[in-house]
């Protein structure tokens, strides 16, 4: 998806990345990213405070996200003068009542203009529909990834 900012096309690209898997009644949640693969044991409970990472119904967001990120996410003008581009993964919570908590750089575009301008775009979000765990609405933790292209 693309938009036009001031006579120049700015490439906007994002995908949820999720592998999942079940072994022997214990769920294991699996993320791509950085070249790397980080693969953590995820409790099958709906203790309070805990954050899944993984749950029966996995939270939505509400409306489109990508027409959302399209009409809020602003080229920093600074690294579009530096012609930085890149990726940056912000993991984020959706907390039980859908709202965005705790948004940090996962891994960096290493560009702190392309950083920050992620990280504002994904702690600006309206709720979304949130994760449930044995029927209980729980917190759970998502990794979305953001590519600036000029």
């Amino acid at each position: 998806m693309a938009r036009r900012s001031k006579n120049k096309i700015c490439g906007i690209f994002f995908t949820l990345q999720f592998i999942l898997g079940i072994s022997n009644s214990v769920l294991y949640a699996q993320e791509k990213g950085s070249g790397k693969t980080r693969i953590e044991k995820v409790k099958n409970s709906t203790q309070k405070g805990t954050n899944h990472h993984f749950a029966d119904c996995i939270p939505s967001f509400n409306g489109n996200l990508g027409e959302y990120i399209e009409n809020n996410l602003h080229y920093p003008v600074a690294a579009s003068m530096l012609k930085a581009e890149g990726e940056v993964q912000i993991e984020f919570v959706v907390k039980k009542d859908g709202k965005i908590d705790s948004a940090v750089v996962f891994r960096s575009a290493g560009n702190t203009y392309l950083d920050k301008e992620a990280l504002r775009l994904v702690q600006g979000m309206p709720p979304w529909n949130p994760g449930a765990q044995n029927g209980e609405r729980v917190n759970v933790r998502m990794n979305l990834p953001i590519t600036f292209k000029l």
